[in-house]
């Protein structure tokens, strides 16, 4: 296998790991075929009998950390996605309840507007974890 075939394949794993992260785990069947395909790349990579250079095996090391790296941060945009989402939810239960947006809200409860209710230091609480996930998220995306 050449060195352009083995970057190709660790782009294609790259891909199918990007592709699986986005699809729910209920999609069974999408999540399977990719996840074949992913085995298959692993193997090809696996079976590669390319005897690399000092050069290269140093290119191949950056490489792998690179993809390393890609793969933990997906990984922390996707949970970080699902905190937001079910942060999200909740925040939207309480929004329509009281009949305010939750940064309003928020706004008010600091000025000591909102009163007492035990359900606002919940409401508080999610919202500012809402917007400290907001912020690991752009934070995320910018690097």
């Amino acid at each position: 296998m050449s060195q352009q075939e083995r970057r190709y394949l660790l782009g294609e794993m790259e891909q199918l790991r990007r592709m699986l992260d986005k699809i729910p785990i209920a999609d069974m069947i999408d999540r399977m075929s990719l996840e074949a395909r992913l085995q298959e790349v692993k193997a090809a990579l696996n079976e590669s009998d390319v005897i690399l250079s000092n050069d290269a095996q140093s290119e191949s090391e950056n490489l792998q950390s690179y993809v390393d790296e890609l793969e933990r941060r997906s990984f922390l945009v996707a949970k970080l996605n699902k905190e937001l989402k079910s942060v999200q939810q909740a925040l939207s239960r309480f929004e329509r309840i009281y009949g305010k947006a939750s940064d309003i809200f928020l706004t008010e409860y600091k000025a000591g507007k909102a009163g007492d209710n035990i359900a606002f230091i919940e409401w508080s609480s999610l919202v500012i974890m809402r917007n400290r996930l907001l912020v690991e998220q752009a934070a995320l995306q910018h690097r």
